[in-house]
């Protein structure tokens, strides 16, 4: 079983890239032919022998095989580098995810450090009521007591000077 990537070929069962549906034969490394056979199709070298010339002159089966090998191997350069980019924009979705997670953390943080504020607040507000009232009532006390006091003492005078 393999699996496609439009831009990279094919993968067989053991992962390693098959160029077979890219018009370069059976897929094999140039490197591991032997000299001078690199196993690609006549189509394949004679569309490569006309790629390589602007007047239309032939090259010659080694300039199309030397052609042929250095664009191979760039491919695969291209290849390794895509995979590469592929990687990092990977980490980078990954780390974004991560920032996010850690973001939606600090809302999170953020949204219940104000909830307590408020909840603070409102408990001050309560105790801040409860002592004016305290203290208003506190104050009419002590100045019921002294106009008590004040009567009393006028009681008394009136009784002493009487």
């Amino acid at each position: 079983m393999s699996t496609s990537s439009p831009s990279r070929g094919t993968q067989n069962k053991s992962g390693e890239l098959d160029h077979g549906d890219l018009g370069l034969g059976d897929g094999l490394l140039p490197g591991a032919l032997p000299a001078g056979e690199l196993g690609y199709s006549d189509d394949v070298i004679r569309n490569f022998a006309l790629w390589g010339t602007a007047n239309g002159e032939k090259l010659s089966q080694e300039d199309i095989e030397e052609k042929l090998k250095q664009t191979v191997q760039d491919v695969e350069v291209l290849n390794q580098e895509l995979e590469t980019c592929q990687r990092r924009l990977e980490a980078k979705y990954k780390a974004i995810k991560i920032l996010q997670y850690h973001s939606r953390q600090v809302n999170i943080e953020h949204e219940n450090a104000q909830q307590e504020a408020k909840e603070q607040n409102r408990k001050l507000g309560k105790e801040i009521n409860q002592l004016e009232f305290d203290m208003e009532y506190q104050q009419c006390s002590f100045l019921d007591s002294q106009q008590i006091w004040a009567e009393r003492f006028d009681r008394v005078l009136l009784v002493v000077w009487g």
